[in-house]
């Protein structure tokens, strides 16, 4: 009896590890898990719209939108995007750092990989939507500068 019940438990033994290593081996791994550590810390900023830290360095960097509610590092990262469109490297490098403000070991990774890596690795896997910055903040400031120029707006009169 002890023969047959020993044989039955390391048939099923056999059996189960034999199970978990086919199925274990034959799973894909997530796609996070196969990137370096640098391409997870470019990814992340590029899909949060959360609160932003670091607000003065969004400001010292030239995109004060993304600091409101719903834009976010995304925001950041989608006007890098445009950076690297219009062949402004430096500031889509910086654009990209400044997203990981609050985590200094995420940047030193980006720093690790270097500005070229990063920058391709942008480029080649994101694509940048929505308005384009480097046309519309051009338009609106001569504008701006139209308007503060003219003395008085065409139809009115003063009294």
């Amino acid at each position: 009896m002890k023969h047959n019940s020993c044989f039955h438990w390391l048939s099923s033994s056999l059996t189960m590890l034999l199970f978990i290593l086919i199925c274990g081996l034959s799973l894909p791994q997530s796609a996070s898990a196969q990137k370096p550590e640098w391409q997870i810390n470019v990814d992340w900023p590029a899909t949060n719209t959360g609160v932003v830290d670091c607000p003065d360095q969004y400001l010292a960097n030239g995109v004060p939108w993304a600091i409101w509610p719903d834009l976010g590092r995304a925001e950041a990262i989608r006007v890098a995007l445009f950076a690297i469109r219009h062949g402004d490297y430096g500031r889509a490098w910086n654009l990209v750092l400044m997203t990981q403000c609050h985590n200094r070991h995420a940047q030193q990774t980006l720093i690790y990989a270097g500005q070229q890596a990063v920058i391709s690795y942008l480029a080649d896997n994101w694509t940048p939507n929505g308005v384009d910055p480097y046309v519309v903040i051009p338009v609106v400031a001569e504008a701006f500068k139209t308007i503060a120029g003219a003395k008085d707006p065409p139809g009115r009169r003063d009294h």
